[in-house]
C-alpha cells in the first residue's frame, strides 16, 4: 500500500523542521559559500521521497526512515 497524498503532505509539513535543523548543521560543516535555502530546498525533496515510499506497517518511526 502505497502513502496516500494527505499522509504524505502530513508527514512532510511534520518533519520539515527536522530538515531545517540538520541544513543548518550541515550548512556550518560546509565552505562559506555554501548555500542554506539549497540544502533545505533538497532536504525536503528527499523528505517528500520517503514520505512517499513510508510504511507505518514496518514499525519503523517515520523521522527514523527519512
Amino acid at each position: 500500500m502505497t502513502t496516500s497524498a494527505e499522509e504524505r503532505d502530513r508527514l512532510v509539513m511534520e518533519h520539515v523542521g527536522l530538515v531545517k535543523i540538520l541544513a543548518q548543521r550541515l550548512c556550518r560543516r560546509l565552505p562559506a559559500p555554501a548555500d542554506m535555502a539549497a540544502l533545505v530546498g533538497v532536504g525536503v525533496l528527499g523528505l517528500i521521497d520517503a514520505a512517499t515510499r513510508y510504511h507505518t506497517s514496518t514499525g519503523v518511526p517515520f523521522d527514523a526512515f527519512a
